[in-house]
């Protein structure tokens, strides 16, 4: 059980660490803790969904090609975009709001399908070897350590350093990093 656990760890590690500045400025973004139990369900939606392919890739069901994961580049692209007419359209209003708002949920949990799609692979490869039980307990393990790196993300955005950054920025910086990241998964799946 010990080796399932490290494996566990390693590999939500390796594929996590990527999704840590997006993550980030989501929560830096938020207003309320309304607002960041949001991105946290987003984030729990879009691992698991993520693990629940690999867990059908790991009983030899793929129904996805490869070219096809790679155009989920677009959907970063797609909220850096929404990102910027937000912002824009903020700045004719006087209230301050995330700038996910309503749909912090699913930006949370399409940035992560989308940065995570090419964990997919590792997953199916770390997990293939794993009987049910030990399956299941990495699927535990994952739940806490997901729950522990959305805590991080949101301990580092309260950061005052990081948090002023992310204000003062935050028109040009997410939708940026978004689109940003958007192009790096296009590119990783076609050059």
């Amino acid at each position: 059980m010990m080796e399932t656990i490290l494996i566990s760890l390693i590999t939500f590690a390796a594929t996590n660490i990527d999704d840590l500045i997006v993550q980030t400025i989501m929560y830096a973004q938020t207003m309320d803790r309304k607002d960041a139990m949001k991105i946290a369900i987003g984030r729990y939606i879009g691992t698991y969904l993520l693990l629940a392919v690999s867990i059908l890739g790991i009983f030899g069901v793929s129904f996805l090609p490869d070219s096809v994961i790679g155009l989920l580049g677009f959907i970063p692209i797609l909220l850096g975009i929404h990102s910027i007419i937000e912002s824009r359209a903020q700045d004719h209003e006087e209230e301050k709001t995330s700038s996910f708002g309503k749909k912090a949920v699913f930006a949370s949990a399409a940035l992560t399908i989308a940065n995570g799609a090419d964990n997919v692979g590792v997953y199916i490869a770390a997990f293939s070897r794993f009987s049910v039980l030990e399956l299941a307990a990495a699927l535990i393990l994952f739940f806490v350590l997901t729950a522990v790196f959305c805590w991080m993300c949101q301990k580092l955005a309260e950061q005052p350093l990081i948090r002023d950054a992310i204000a003062k920025y935050e028109k040009i910086l997410v939708p940026a990093v978004l689109i940003i990241l958007g192009i790096i998964i296009l590119c990783e799946s076609y050059l």
